[in-house]
């Protein structure tokens, strides 16, 4: 792939089946992320992978498909999800990151701490105890659990601002 050198210091986000619990996910996700980008001034990535559920299905936001990519217009939007990226690319998207914003998946978060990033992961509470075996505390891991906010990404820039 061809590395885009003005794609930095954005936030990455990335979805998959574990957003499907997350509270008005279906109907509010579109407006949260513009919330979110907006509130930052940080341009927002999503990434995502053959995702069929339906509160990806029914963002309202650009899509597309990595391969299609090639130094296209489609990276001056503030916000563009990014879809199929294989492995070794999406390592890139991770470094390049300011924060990366996902629901515990794995390679991500793990890449992202390891890399040193502000990581962001938004779990279930009754998950935490078993996850915590898995990931290094640091001052640059955050979590936020889905059962106690109505909005996600609101309470991730609460978070982004307690630096």
């Amino acid at each position: 792939m061809h590395h885009n050198n003005n794609l930095k210091n954005y936030i990455l986000i990335h979805l998959d089946e574990k957003f499907i619990d997350i509270q008005n996910i279906e109907k509010d996700l579109t407006n949260s992320i513009k919330y979110l980008s907006k509130k930052t001034n940080k341009r927002i990535i999503i990434t995502s992978f053959n995702n069929e559920h339906e509160y990806y299905k029914n963002l309202k936001i650009k899509k597309i498909n990595f391969r299609d990519m090639n130094n296209k217009k489609e990276l001056i939007d503030k916000i563009l999800i990014i879809e199929n990226i294989p492995i070794i690319d999406f390592y890139y998207f991770l470094k390049n990151a300011h924060v990366n914003i996902s629901c515990h998946s794995g390679f991500f978060i793990h890449t992202s701490l390891l890399l040193g990033k502000m990581s962001v992961d938004i779990l279930n509470k009754k998950d935490e105890l078993w996850l915590n075996t898995w990931t290094p505390i640091t001052k640059n891991y955050k979590k936020v659990y889905k059962s106690n906010t109505k909005d996600v990404f609101k309470t991730i820039h609460k978070i982004l601002n307690e630096k």
